[in-house]
């Protein structure tokens, strides 16, 4: 991410969560926050605290957010700017690895699991008073495959909640398209004919298929050095129980007993170890979804 990329971030970053920017150049924007935005960014818990109980009006506020490689002295967190009317903002950083861009990234995480977007542009109209936009539902899935090493895939899913149809590529697909958070005027949305579990119960599905068609040998060569480090380490430890038992083979007195049962210990816990660490494990997860209402005349399909 670049610097005009991280400015285009923080614009839409301000359009999604309300908040008014006053200026923007190439060093800074100035960024009247939404109160959504404020309880999230600005470390106000007992302001916040006071408004809920009391019932006033919420003074959110103006912050200056720096960026780009001249960041005019301002560190990770608050500090304050001049603004040439008599009184200074506060001023955070929004540098690279810095606290303030790492808040903000926070905050999308939290906030972006669940998206809903409209698409804007031409849409035909139905019946000549009003235009109609078809249902999908997005779900992001991170598929890992686990042992003592570990590799990701992302799974982008989408299913037609009129009509049943499943895409992969979903999130590419949208990308070329102009998708808002606002509903278009005279839209209307059909009923939808596909339940959102039914939807997701589907998209599972496929990520388990797609699974099983994976290539296995990775799991194959993961059982073969976990076997290879249980028999190493059985070795290890046989070889200890037998070097403790030539003290005295008559009989074991109490503390000889307590240091076979220590090595026993030893070794089932370094063999539970070694099991965790090289069995290999699929493990599939929801990172994001979203609905997102589409022009039923374009051709998503031959979209990627």
């Amino acid at each position: 991410m670049n610097n005009n990329e991280l400015k285009q971030f923080l614009s839409r970053f301000c359009e999604a969560t309300g908040c008014e920017i006053h200026e923007k150049t190439d060093s800074h924007m100035t960024v009247k926050l939404s109160e959504e935005a404020d309880r999230q960014l600005t470390g106000r818990p007992y302001y916040w605290m006071f408004v809920d109980r009391t019932g006033e009006a919420a003074q959110t506020m103006t912050m200056r957010w720096q960026y780009g490689e001249q960041l005019e002295g301002a560190q990770s967190g608050a500090t304050s700017a001049g603004t040439g009317f008599g009184f200074r903002l506060p001023q955070m950083a929004c540098d690279y690895g810095g606290e303030g861009l790492e808040r903000i990234f926070r905050v999308c995480k939290e906030r972006g699991r669940f998206v809903r977007l409209f698409e804007h542009g031409d849409l035909p109209l139905a019946g000549g008073r009003s235009r109609s936009l078809q249902t999908w539902a997005c779900f992001q899935l991170k598929i890992e495959f686990i042992c003592d090493l570990k590799k990701e895939l992302l799974l982008s899913l989408g299913v037609n909640l009129q009509t049943g149809k499943m895409l992969d590529d979903f999130h590419k697909r949208m990308l070329v398209r102009d998708l808002r958070p606002q509903l278009p005027p005279r839209i209307f949305l059909p009923p939808d004919v596909v339940s959102l579990d039914h939807a997701w119960q589907k998209a599972v599905r496929v990520a388990h298929e797609f699974v099983a068609a994976h290539d296995d040998r990775w799991a194959v060569r993961a059982n073969e050095r976990m076997t290879a480090e249980l028999e190493a380490s059985e070795h290890y430890f046989s070889q200890l129980l037998m070097d403790e038992g030539k003290h005295d083979t008559q009989v074991l007195d109490e503390q000889r007993m307590q240091e076979r049962q220590h090595i026993e210990e030893q070794r089932q816990n370094r063999a539970a170890e070694i099991r965790r660490q090289f069995a290999p494990l699929v493990r599939i997860s929801l990172l994001n979804g979203g609905l997102f209402h589409l022009n039923p005349a374009s051709n998503i399909s031959n979209a990627v």
